[in-house]
């Protein structure tokens, strides 16, 4: 069943806390780059701010360089920089965010992930799908994030794998990312909609389902068994998108020991009884 309303829920807030949309950089070029490494050594504070945050932008990598640090201190992430650029210099813009993937830095590592999406670098696809497994729960959000605006269908499998995330924000992300691949990414997660565990998680691959105008029914019948507040939930997408395949689960609803499911369930199928 394809549903044909899309739903405007919001998911996965907590995405937008650190998705750090880059400035498009128009020609990357070893004068440029190098310019900027020079500035972070300038003795006016606009110009090291302004070389760091450029440079941020280009590469995705920090160093750990403070422009408001002593004189002493800058210097020594200004040599960080250098010793960098006498590997990096024959390298690519991709390769330098494939990198920075692996920078010691959670925060670094996520934005890396982001920027790597924003930019459209499908060469790093590999490496966003190693960083499906960091240890940091952002990271391993951003990468899943990436991953589904880059629509590359090597990652369908991992990120199906993914769904079993421990953790329900990723878990969600996972949801989310798939959900971008339209049908494909759908099958993926109705048939492994057993490995998430979370109602969160299931709410938000529900929502993100029908976001794409997909088949949301799987998410929703496993909500519409758990607690109450899942119930509701299920219950209130179900009503929205009048989804008919799930009336007999909704029934069942009408004996829940929970009044507020009771009298959601009887109006749901006084709606979809109406709808036929």
């Amino acid at each position: 069943m394809r549903v044909l309303l899309v739903v405007g829920f919001g998911v996965l807030g907590f995405v937008g806390g650190f998705l750090l949309r880059p400035h498009e950089v128009a020609h990357v070029s070893v004068r440029t780059v190098e310019e900027l490494i020079s500035d972070l050594r300038s003795g006016e504070l606009g110009r090291r701010v302004e070389a760091v945050e450029q440079l941020r932008a280009i590469t995705g990598l920090r160093f750990g360089y403070n422009p408001y640090g002593k004189r002493e201190e800058r210097e020594s992430g200004w040599r960080r920089w250098r010793q960098w650029w006498k590997k990096a210099r024959g390298k690519s813009p991709q390769e330098w965010l494939a990198e920075a993937l692996l920078d010691k830095r959670y925060r670094f590592r996520a934005d890396a992930a982001l920027r790597i999406a924003a930019r459209g670098y499908r060469g790093c696809v590999k490496a966003l799908i190693k960083a499906l497994s960091d240890e940091d729960v952002k990271v391993r959000a951003a990468a899943a994030e990436a991953l589904g605006q880059l629509r590359d269908e090597r990652a369908i499998t991992p990120l199906t794998r993914l769904l079993g995330d421990g953790e329900a924000s990723v878990a969600g992300a996972a949801a989310l990312a798939l959900a971008r691949f339209g049908e494909k990414g759908a099958a993926a997660i109705t048939r492994n909609i057993h490995l998430i565990s979370h109602p969160t998680a299931l709410q938000t691959a529900a929502d993100a389902l029908l976001a794409h105008n997909l088949n949301a029914t799987e998410p929703l019948r496993r909500l519409l068994q758990g607690d109450a507040h899942s119930k509701l939930f299920a219950i209130d997408r179900i009503r929205r998108c009048r989804i008919a395949a799930l009336k007999d689960e909704v029934a069942a609803l009408v004996h829940d020991p929970d009044p507020a499911v009771r009298k959601a369930a009887e109006r749901l199928l006084s709606v979809l009884e109406e709808g036929r």
